[in-house]
């Protein structure tokens, strides 16, 4: 008996460090290590693949003689290898950007392997694991939390949530698989259920404040797949068990089954009048993503065997004349459309024999598992749905943390409650020795990269300090070691060009070297263009820029920023036609640009000038608030976008102000100046004040208030001009880069024109 009460402590404190330390690694991975910051913070590099280290060696350590196993998505992973290798053959000009998605479809597997041994070897439990990821969730639902503190307390509009991952959607990713592991778990815990019940009533509140509508509808889809599977357990899918439990309820139990299922019928009509709404709701339209699900279509036709290659959308994309991308992108939003892009229809039958492999397992394991067992194989099964559909309308797996999320959740499902020992000497020899090639590979070549981008940092890093040809000089062996890498050589053309804007000699020959080959590589870029642009303009050749920026804004026609170069560069040659043409398409495209300051005349110049109601409607306020015609702007307050941003709350009280409500306009300008934490919110701010200082006749007022809102958006000289172009880098590529993107040579007005309208307003005497 001794012996027996032995061997249980030892369990269980084995156990209890089994859970500690996969609470520990699911901590670093999920909060940081697997996150972008985790990824493009090089300082983290180095923790991150020494714990991979650790894990890999412990695991293979720990392993001793159990058996290796034969896992559920062995054929289909033979398939995913072999569309990754034809398209790799396929598109060797997208080799190098390929190589970084390989990278992480390496770590993937490997951590499939992993969880499918520790998990069929009993090493760790199911249970074990879904603990840790749920202690996690704990710290991510507190960050999500935290994060709406401050509008709690100034009494502003939510904000959407984005915790750890920076991203409300990426968020809701991770909510679609702990929200069905949290339900099941509550429903098998033996103690603790109110905490349980209490801790999911957060991550559901939490889910509807992320706005995430594709998590809204992956959740809504694994509750039904998990009620369904509830519901089998108990045999009340068939009109006979159904019936036979029916009849034997009482009276209160179906009046309470009929008021249940009332509840939820209004409850999913109401979620899906939010969505309907969500449709038309500023910053939210479908129209982008459909755009890229078309785009992604075009591509697929283009290449329908073997795709452009992994990580290529954002690439093909740029590419594409008039899709949606007036700013890169690199997914498609859906992950069926990703693949069909990307690796054809190869990658396609991979996905849809994964899909069916999982299916397969799935049932099986249905069919063996008993009691809470199932209970819980309910809960996996409903994350693997919520995770899936969540993925049809958009790619939050972009992010390792999310997909690592995924990759638990499959295990979940899929690994066999029974071992499945490998069949075959060949196999039993050569799967360890595959699965150490693949983690040294893995290593291996993840340090070698880290090394490389920690040396690409530093010479970012140098920049900083205005030194802008010694940091383009510290790219140079970075360039050497990776040349195929082409965000290299667009850093070093931007650093080159800047020192060339300060009157380096030299420096503008080699920024048009740099950015002539970035361009054979990456041809699609509009930016490189207009900076090139800028740099040949700065040489005298006048026709020479003129033609490289209309390569700009034939690639991206949606930037008007273009076409005004254009239109500067065909002045500059003489050729007043293509000028006047250009000038016409900026009015075209955004009508605010003639209340940038310089540009005010643009409008008065043309003459299809756009009729009033084609302007934004803050725009409208503006325009009708300066010229002294503001007795119908009250008309137009319900229209605002965003009536509790500080930009719509100082319009407001501007509204107010022009009508005579001195009282209103003053509080709700008080309050947006309460509110303000962005610079440009305290701009607006300080703009609310300026006119009410402009109505009580003080002049004093009106010059201090100006200069506070001229302090708030005062830019350093490598701020970001475009925050959407930080996209290249970010997601295309997993690194840093520089905020700013373009030339000083480039003409690219920043910032909202409608309040640097109205901050150059307040200097004039209010309009009768």
């Amino acid at each position: 008996m001794h012996s027996l009460f032995k061997a249980v402590n030892v369990l269980r404190r084995s156990d209890f460090i089994t859970r500690a330390l996969m609470t520990l690694l699911f901590s670093y991975l999920l909060a940081v290590g697997a996150t972008f910051n985790g990824i493009l913070a090089p300082e983290f590099h180095t923790l991150t693949l020494g714990m991979m280290a650790v894990t890999a060696v412990g695991w293979w350590l720990t392993h001793g003689r159990r058996t290796w196993q034969r896992t559920t998505l062995d054929g289909a992973l033979l398939l995913w290898a072999a569309a990754f290798g034809l398209s790799l053959l396929a598109n060797g000009d997208a080799a190098r950007r390929s190589a970084i998605a390989l990278w992480y479809m390496g770590v993937y597997i490997g951590v499939w392997y992993a969880l499918a041994d520790v998990i069929g070897n009993r090493l760790v439990r199911r249970e074990t694991l879904v603990d840790a990821l749920l202690i996690v969730g704990v710290v991510i639902l507190l960050f999500g939390y935290i994060q709406l503190l401050p509008a709690l307390q100034t009494g502003s509009a939510l904000p959407r949530p984005v915790s750890v991952f920076g991203n409300p959607n990426f968020l809701g990713a991770f909510l679609t698989v702990l929200i069905p592991l949290l339900a099941a778990r509550s429903l098998t815990a033996r103690s603790g259920r109110p905490v349980l019940g209490g801790y999911l009533l957060l991550a559901l509140v939490l889910l509807v404040l992320s706005a995430s509508r594709g998590a809204w509808l992956g959740v809504m889809a694994g509750a039904g797949v998990m009620g369904g599977l509830w519901l089998a357990n108990h045999g009340l899918l068939t009109r006979a068990g159904w019936g036979a439990w029916w009849n034997g309820q009482t009276r209160r139990v179906r009046w309470a089954v009929v008021c249940g299922s009332v509840l939820l019928l209004l409850a999913l009509v109401g979620v899906g009048v939010v969505l309907f709404k969500s449709l038309s709701a500023p910053g939210r339209s479908p129209v982008f993503r459909t755009e890229l699900y078309g785009a992604a279509l075009e591509l697929f036709v283009q290449e329908p065997l073997t795709g452009h290659g992994l990580f290529t959308f954002g690439r093909e994309l740029v590419r594409l004349p008039g899709a949606s991308p007036d700013k890169p992108h690199s997914h498609a939003h859906s992950a069926v459309l990703q693949i069909a892009a990307e690796l054809g229809m190869v990658g396609l039958l991979a996905l849809a024999v994964s899909a069916w492999a999982v299916m397969k397992a799935a049932r099986r394991h249905w069919q063996v598992a008993q009691g809470r067992e199932r209970v819980a194989l309910a809960g996996a099964v409903g994350a693997v749905v919520a995770f899936a559909v969540h993925h049809l309308t958009d790619l939050p797996a972009m992010m390792p943390a999310i997909a690592l999320c995924g990759v638990l959740a499959l295990a979940l499902v899929a690994v066999p409650p029974e071992p499945l020992p490998m069949q075959g000497r060949w196999r039993q020899v050569g799967h360890p020795l595959g699965m150490a090639a693949l983690w040294g590979g893995l290593l291996l070549t993840g340090w070698w990269s880290s090394g490389i981008y920690k040396a690409y940092v530093r010479g970012l890093e140098q920049a900083q300090s205005g030194d802008f040809s010694g940091a383009a000089l510290a790219l140079d062996p970075v360039i050497a070691a990776d040349p195929a890498l082409s965000l290299y050589r667009m850093e070093q053309g931007f650093l080159w060009g800047m020192a060339a804007a300060n009157g380096e000699a030299g420096a503008r020959e080699k920024a048009l070297v740099a950015y002539e080959a970035f361009l054979q590589q990456e041809p699609g870029y509009a930016l490189a263009w207009a900076n090139r642009a800028a740099l040949l303009a700065q040489g005298g050749d006048r026709q020479a820029a003129l033609d490289s920026m209309r390569q700009a804004a034939q690639l991206d026609p949606d930037v008007w920023q273009y076409a005004l170069n254009v239109a500067r560069y065909a002045a500059a040659v003489g050729d007043t036609d293509a000028a006047g043409a250009a000038l016409d398409s900026i009015l075209a495209i955004y009508p605010e640009a003639s209340l940038y300051p310089g540009l005010d005349d643009l409008a008065a110049q043309r003459q299809n000038t756009p009729a009033l109601l084609e302007w934004t409607v803050p725009a409208q306020i503006a325009l009708r608030l300066v010229s002294g015609h503001s007795a119908d702007t009250v008309a137009l307050l319900p229209d605002l976008p965003l009536p509790q941003s500080a930009s719509g709350q100082v319009l407001t009280g501007l509204v107010m102000l022009a009508q005579e409500d001195v009282p209103t306009a003053e509080s709700t300008i008080l309050t947006a100046e309460r509110q303000a934490a962005a610079p440009e919110d305290v701009a607006w701010a300080a703009l609310g004040q300026a006119w009410l200082a402009r109505a009580a006749g003080d002049a004093d007022g009106v010059q201090a208030a100006q200069t506070v809102a001229e302090t708030a958006l005062q830019r350093g000289v490598l701020a970001a001009d475009d925050l959407m172009l930080l996209n290249i880098a970010y997601a295309q590529f997993l690194h840093l880069t520089i905020e700013r993107q373009f030339l000083p040579g480039v003409v690219y007005p920043v910032g909202d024109p409608v309040l640097l309208y109205l901050l150059r307003a307040a200097d004039s005497a209010p309009a009768n």
